[in-house]
């Protein structure tokens, strides 16, 4: 071997001069104790640099030893050359691929003669087992090392790592892992050479996980307890078992997050059967396109909550700011909302892939005061971190929480007899420009209008019709198509509803309770079959009728009697009625319809407002689930200002007979009165009671006078004075009744 170096370095020396070799080994030699190349060169005339034997060549973990290195080392310390004192122990027998062993200090050396060197060589304790070579470099000539022998490192147990379990940690979750692999060391094994397995995790970022009760349980498995925190990002983990250089690694631990969702089921065709299935619910995740972005505080309205984790344990669900919660329940869109509370446990969550999905129902507040400006907080008390609530959810500051707008429901506006879908503009006016005032904030409309046929009674039967011509429909029609239009609404801004608040005025009132008793009103998934009208506001309702119905309907055949007095004439005129019609007829041509022109009287609507049809007609003004708030007006006779509307409607009844004709307010039936409708009809019903009445204070009368102007001028004409002492003053043209309806609507359902 030494023969054969020889005659390389004598057939290589012609290139050395031209290849810097100095550079492959200057890496532990600082620029200024490397001599030039020449005078090295000079040094290396004989044999090249050969090791023979070691004094110590098996070394164990702790231990110092002091090796006697033999070889062949030209080269003399006391002369102009090299010594070869630059020892290293190196990983590979190839000094240029082998890096320096890791475990191995070399910390002195000392040159004795051209074949003896010395070194002081340490193991550092728990160093593994390990085969390690030696070679020696010329001191401030680092080229032509002696070829390198190897050394046997005696070492302690190398520690593998070949699973975790789990592997997969929630942040701010703790776990109870087990490590199965080799080489681990139980403190009764240890020494102090090889001391017993220490166990570490760290994250991808380089911080340190927290890791407690370790417990070497033998040198295959090691347990302990892990907790990241929860305000770790979701990255990967690598599970450490030993200390440096002698260690086993596991790399494909990781920290993640639990995945809150807020779903809108109504979003979901299955809904409208009433049935809903979680494979469907899980399947849409994680896209969540049917996000719930808001729900109406009605009492029924309900999100869902699903917790997505590759944790396999139940977690707890809080819900904050009225919401209540109920386990999950495939047929929920059927039955009642029951609630557990504002905290719910959900049991065993579902497994679908690698995740576990948790479902919980989140159930609207049963109250309209329950909706506020802030959010229902939704949360997970227990599943570690969430993300971000699932697309398009609003996220919470708090980690594992999402935030789920509440809202007022919306109202409809239901007109009364002879009405139209602007009757009530005052009042949805006032409502929708008031601060706070009615529902919606995710989209218009929050207060809609219906309109009907004035020619049919309350009670006619929905055909089903969704014509947008208001003559045609009927109430029922007409109010279920309004309420499909607000589900629409809900829909398109994820908000979670399907009920609705109602204010309607006279003759509405009746139809709203006429509605409540379709077949389909407690059958509707919509509502969870507890009916679309939560709150029904009344405003001078003929809860019982008006006895004005019964005097119309004896007299709506009767013509104009030329013997009445001149002011009835002119009044009569003023309505732009011929002295040659009847009632009916004049009704008509003003557009007050007592019946369809060529139709039956008691086909119209003023024949269903008698009291003894209303009373014997069911009429659930007040919802099976939900509430009615009566407000009742009052115009006496007596006093001033006088009522326009009783003035104008008196001349007209006046019309029909010759001096005797009776006096209106006995027509109307027996207590006071608002002109149309005595106060005790608008505050009882035979088949059910108002949960709050408010009786309006001031005289206003049940409506505004049709043709007000035109019979304004007539009393002009006759006596200017009149205009000091009459008024049109009427409850749809009220601030304080605006104001007390909003109050009503942001009370809500007494005593649920």
């Amino acid at each position: 071997m030494r023969k054969i170096l020889g005659n390389l370095w004598d057939s290589a020396k012609p290139f050395i001069l031209a290849v810097p070799l100095v550079l492959l080994f200057s890496t532990a030699i600082s620029q200024a104790q490397i001599r030039p190349m020449e005078e090295c060169q000079a040094t290396f005339t004989g044999q090249p640099a050969a090791i023979t034997s070691l004094s110590a060549s098996t070394w164990s973990p702790g231990k110092t030893y002091h090796v006697l290195i033999t070889g062949v080392f030209p080269g003399d310390s006391a002369t102009p050359g090299c010594d070869y004192t630059e020892v290293s122990v190196i990983t590979a027998q190839d000094p240029l691929s082998g890096g320096s062993a890791p475990y191995v200090t070399v910390s002195s050396t000392k040159y004795v003669s051209p074949t003896q060197t010395m070194a002081t060589i340490s193991i550092a304790a728990g160093a593994p087992s390990a085969t390690d070579y030696l070679y020696v470099t010329c001191d401030g000539c680092p080229i032509f090392p002696a070829e390198a022998v190897p050394v046997q490192i005696d070492g302690c147990a190398s520690p593998t790592i070949t699973d975790v379990k789990p592997s997969t940690w929630l942040a701010g979750k703790s776990y109870n892992i087990t490590i199965k692999g080799t080489g681990f060391t139980p403190p009764d094994k240890a020494t102090a050479a090889c001391l017993f397995t220490a166990l570490t995790v760290a994250a991808a970022d380089g911080s340190p996980v927290f890791v407690s009760n370790i417990n070497v349980v033998s040198s295959t498995e090691i347990t302990a307890s892990i907790q990241p925190d929860i305000n770790d990002p979701a990255q990967s983990a690598t599970v450490i078992a030993g200390a440096p250089p002698n260690t086993g690694q596991y790399t494909n631990a990781s920290i993640t997050h639990g995945q809150l969702y807020l779903v809108d089921p109504y979003l979901f065709t299955s809904s409208s059967s009433g049935q809903m299935s979680s494979n469907d619910i899980i399947a849409s995740l994680p896209a969540n396109a049917n996000y719930a972005a808001g729900v109406i505080a009605d009492g029924t309205s309900t999100a869902i909550a699903v917790y997505a984790s590759p944790d396999k344990d139940s977690v707890t669900i809080t819900a904050e700011n009225g919401a209540t919660l109920d386990n999950w329940d495939p047929a929920f869109l059927t039955r009642a909302p029951t609630s557990q509370g504002s905290t719910l446990s959900t049991g065993s969550p579902i497994k679908k892939g690698s995740l576990y999905y948790s479902l919980a129902l989140v159930q609207a507040p049963t109250n309209n005061s329950a909706a506020t400006t802030q959010s229902i907080e939704v949360s997970v008390q227990n599943g570690g971190a969430a993300n971000d609530c699932g697309t398009n959810n609003t996220p919470d500051p708090n980690p594992g929480s999402c935030d789920l707008g509440e809202g007022y429901p919306a109202v409809l506006l239901i007109h009364g007899l002879w009405g139209n879908q602007d009757s009530l503009a005052g009042i949805a006016s006032f409502l929708t420009t008031q601060s706070g005032s009615n529902a919606n904030p995710y989209g218009p409309p929050a207060v809609i209008a219906i309109c009907c046929s004035k020619t049919v009674p309350w009670y006619a039967q929905p055909t089903g019709s969704t014509s947008t011509d208001c003559g045609t429909l009927t109430p029922a029609d007409a109010i279920k198509n309004r309420l499909d239009t607000v589900s629409g609404v809900y829909d398109k801004n994820h908000v979670v509803g399907g009920r609705v608040d109602v204010v309607a005025h006279s003759m509405g009132g009746l139809a709203a309770g006429f509605y409540t008793t379709l077949p389909r009103y407690l059958t509707d998934p919509r509502s969870r079959n507890q009916g679309a009208l939560h709150l029904v506001v009344t405003i001078d309702t003929p809860a019982q009728g008006s006895g004005l119905a019964t005097y119309l309907m004896t007299v709506a055949d009767w013509k104009y009697n030329p013997k009445a007095s001149a002011l009835a004439h002119a009044f009569w005129k003023a309505g732009k009625c011929k002295p040659s019609m009847t009632v009916r007829q004049c009704f008509n041509k003003i557009g007050n319809v007592i019946a369809a022109p060529g139709a039956p009287l008691d086909s119209g609507a003023i024949y269903s407002l008698q009291p003894y049809v209303v009373n014997s007609t069911p009429a659930y003004i007040k919802p099976p689930v939900g509430a009615w708030v009566a407000l009742a007006a009052d115009f006496p006779d007596a006093g001033i200002p006088k009522s326009l509307l009783r003035f104008t409607t008196q001349q007209l009844v006046d019309n029909l007979y010759h001096g005797d004709a009776p006096h209106l307010s006995d027509e109307v039936g027996q207590g006071d009165n608002d002109v149309i409708v005595t106060v005790g009809s608008q505050t009882n019903s035979n088949y059910s009671n108002p949960d709050v009445t408010l009786y309006l204070s001031g005289r206003l009368q049940h409506s505004s006078t049709p043709d007000a102007s035109d019979y304004l001028y007539e009393l002009a004409a006759i006596d200017p004075r009149m205009f000091d002492v009459i008024t049109d003053a009427n409850v749809l043209q009220s601030n304080d009744v605006d104001q007390l309806v909003l109050n009503a609507l942001q009370s809500g359902v007494p005593n649920q």
